[in-house]
């Protein structure tokens, strides 16, 4: 073919591949098209290759130019793509099957083909280097094309007839690499055109910028294959970790099955799931000087056997309230069908409780159910008592109050009987339970406590009449304005001798309202500096800078309008706390910025106390979906963050916190409520990291930066044990004699598995020492057995 008929054909069919490609495009991305949408890079490279293997070498073998032996290579290779390119025409829509082994398989046999030709041969001019050099970028475009076919064949969508890379986040890690190869082989193939055809050029290629474009060829090729490698181990992480999750699951359905053969008491069907093991304990009295008795069971060499021993069990206690067997934790997987794990156990009946930990064999029968092989005892407990400590009387007592759901996210979403301003839809609808605060005060100074109930309508206010019964005084006592208040405080804020009252709301006004002295309150938020901060959670009054009043701190959780947690395990998005100095005039001033306690975690509580006894307040915040903050009093104003380097670091669904002296040794212990999820089991390292590098294939790693830093930071090289620390639950601080802290919570018995909102000390038996009381619960899903 002469110089004038290359131009024009192949200019024209390089106009005709585009409109074909872009046509291709949008096509593909309209939907319900064989193979799936595509994505712009995707497309790119697909017009690159349809360009580069089939129009390019047909035309440089016909171009009599280029030296016989390198158009050789040309003709042979378009051969050999035209003859593939049918074959996988055939096979995608013919018979709408396509494997990404016959890729692979494909550009291998290209690569070598092009790879063999080229030896020995040795261009005569410029025209024939140029085209000579060009079949370098073939391999280097061969070499990524198997890189994808690779990448593409662990995922496994070619199986749903999948065959293109869409722009869906998934996808991210694909087309970024795809982008770093078009970002070389689109220059060299617009150079290789102007170079030979359009208009053509006669200059050598200087020896500084071949040698630069061959150490990028083979750099690129380097990042590619790199590429596939980094690839290849996230993948086997995504198996080895969904293997995990799905024996993981097996194990607990089993486990659910015998729960529910153990109350039925279905002796066949529970020798059936447990195989063999040892019942190797004996129960063993523990001494107290309370009512209820406490057995210890204690491990000894030989016992009855495992099964027999739950059969005994269920004999003894003929009515059963409660039957609870759980994945506690799934600690190794051995084979596709063998797995280590321990397992929860609760059995209630009307006054008495066992409960422990039991590390199995577990392995998968045919059935494919998952059964006990063989077991050893990690702890376990037998509790028994009268079970009349304490009888619920609050009807009784005059205070007959149900929590009603705000109107706002209820049915039609309005309200009928009030002005409520405030979102009527939320991102994240969790928050429209989060209603259920309380406080306790004498607030009419008559020397009996009285209480305030928030509620997602209007909350109430019962007054303690003295003889061990209550009456509503919301009306009496100016506090019928109030709506959708779901956390209280009372406190004497100007040191008048009697309770004012703040409440907030997490979405609406808040309010400040100072005690009249005669039973009945005066709302002054308008006048008190205090802004309507939404999103508040909790609070706590306590003098900062120990002038003499009390100064209010407000816990704030996430925009629950917008924004969702960005994390379950670890996040810090949400709104900043605000510490509000008391003026001393019934107005506060914002001094957040200055004392540096506007800290970012999902605030659900927090506690202050001298805990370094130094003569000021310090506080503990407790984060949901995060870690938590020992903000340590520097005297001067401002707060820093010492939970790290003191011990007291608590991570994970923190709720609740309290300070106490449990121990009685004269300094104040730290307990934080939390959540001990039955999916602990779930969210071990390999979770983590199946996390990690789902974000870095989704390109979000610029986005969690920050979080990823910040867990690091805290946590160092054990960050992957994130969700083994995070779902690990409730947490007992005790304070040694430098003011540093011990978690005791294993040793001590105090961290049992549940969701604890709120947790306190109190001295329940009169006894001299403190104990916890701790409230469980959470919203019953569709599946009951997951809580």
């Amino acid at each position: 073919m002469t110089l004038r008929s290359i131009r024009l054909w192949l200019g024209g069919l390089l106009l005709v591949a585009l409109a074909t490609t872009t046509f291709f495009y949008f096509r593909q991305n309209a939907g319900l098209q064989v193979g799936g949408a595509i994505s712009l890079p995707k497309m790119a490279w697909l017009s690159y290759a349809l360009t580069a293997w089939f129009l390019l070498p047909f035309f440089l073998w016909r171009d009599q130019r280029i030296d016989k032996s390198v158009r050789k290579i040309f003709g042979l290779f378009w051969f050999f793509m035209m003859a593939r390119g049918l074959a996988e025409v055939v096979l995608i829509y013919a018979f709408g099957h396509w494997h990404p082994w016959y890729g692979i398989g494909h550009d291998l046999a290209a690569f070598l083909l092009v790879a063999g030709l080229r030896r020995g041969v040795r261009p005569s001019n410029v025209v024939s280097q140029k085209a000579f050099r060009f079949t370098g970028t073939l391999l280097l475009g061969l070499i990524a094309e198997t890189c994808f076919a690779g990448i593409f064949l662990q995922t496994g969508v070619h199986e749903s007839a999948t065959y293109f890379a869409s722009s869906s986040p998934q996808w991210n890690f694909v087309n970024t690499t795809t982008i770093l190869v078009l970002a070389f082989v689109l220059p060299d193939f617009v150079t290789t055109l102007l170079g030979l055809w359009f208009p053509g050029s006669s200059r050598e290629t200087s020896k500084l910028l071949s040698w630069s474009r061959s150490a990028a060829a083979i750099g690129l090729s380097i990042i590619t294959i790199a590429a596939l490698g980094l690839w290849s181990y996230m993948m086997d992480l995504e198996k080895r970790g969904a293997h995990f999750q799905e024996t993981g699951s097996q194990i607990i359905n089993s486990l659910k099955q015998f729960a529910k053969d153990f109350r039925r008491n279905d002796a066949e069907r529970m020798n059936d799931f447990i195989l063999g093991g040892q019942a190797g304990w004996v129960l063993a009295k523990e001494d107290h000087d309370h009512k209820i008795e406490v057995l210890r069971w204690t491990s000894r060499e030989t016992g009855q056997e495992l099964n027999d021993f739950f059969l005994e069990i269920r004999k003894n206690r003929p009515t059963v309230l409660e039957v609870v067997f759980k994945l506690h934790l799934l600690d190794e997987i051995i084979s596709e069908r063998e797995a280590r794990a321990t397992f929860r156990f609760e059995i209630t009946t009307a006054n008495q409780t066992d409960y422990g930990l039991i590390q199995s064999l577990f392995q998968q029968g045919n059935d494919g159910r998952w059964r006990i092989a063989s077991g050893k005892l990690v702890k376990g407990w037998t509790v028994s008592g009268p079970a009349n400590h304490f009888v619920d009387e609050a009807r009784t007592r005059g205070i007959d109050f149900v929590l009603e759901v705000d109107p706002r996210f209820d049915g039609d979403r309005t309200c009928t009987d009030h002005d409520c301003p405030g979102p009527h839809k939320l991102a994240f609808e969790t928050m429209r339970h989060a209603y259920a605060g309380a406080a306790t005060a004498d607030f009419d100074n008559d020397g009996y406590d009285d209480v305030f109930l928030c509620n997602g309508r209007q909350p109430v206010l019962y007054r303690n009449r003295g003889d061990g019964t209550f009456e509503p005084r919301t009306g009496v006592a100016g506090l019928d304005h109030l709506w959708h208040i779901n956390v209280a405080c009372f406190s004497d804020i100007d040191n008048d001798g009697d309770q004012d009252l703040f409440v907030g709301a997490f979405f609406g006004p808040n309010h400040l309202l100072l005690n009249n002295g005669d039973g009945t309150f005066e709302d002054i938020s308008a006048r008190s500096g205090i802004q309507n901060h939404d999103y508040v959670t909790s609070l706590s009054f306590f003098d900062y800078d120990t002038d003499g009043d009390l100064d209010l701190y407000l816990g704030r959780f996430v925009n629950a309008e917008t924004s969702f947690p960005d994390s379950f395990l670890y996040t810090r998005n949400g709104e900043p706390n605000v510490l509000y100095r008391n003026n001393g005039d019934h107005t506060f001033t914002d001094v957040t910025k200055e004392s540096g306690l506007g800290d970012l975690g999902l605030t659900l509580a927090m506690g202050a106390a001298d805990y370094d006894e130094d003569g000021d307040q310090d506080v503990y915040v407790a984060n949901d979906f995060g870690r938590n903050a020992l903000y340590q009093n520097q005297g001067d104003g401002t707060f820093r963050d010492v939970a790290k380097e003191t011990g007291a670091l608590g991570i994970g669904g923190s709720m609740s916190t309290s300070w106490g002296d449990y121990d009685n040794d004269g300094r104040v212990d730290l307990y934080v409520g939390a959540v001990r999820s039955n999916q602990r089991w779930f969210v071990q390292p390999i979770t983590a990291k199946r996390v990690v590098w789902k974000f870095i294939r989704e390109g979000k790693v610029g986005n969690d930066n920050p979080i990823l830093t910040d867990l690091q930071s805290y946590m160092g090289d054990d960050w992957s044990n994130i969700g083994n620390i995070a779902m690990a639950g409730n947490a007992l601080f005790r304070q040694n004699e430098d003011h540093t802290f011990t978690n005791v919570s294993k040793d001590t018995e105090t961290r049992p598995a549940g969701w604890y909102w709120s947790s306190g000390f109190l001295d329940i038996d009169n006894d001299g020492d403190l104990d916890i009381y701790a409230t469980d619960g959470w919203i019953t899903g569709k599946d009951p057995h997951d809580l």
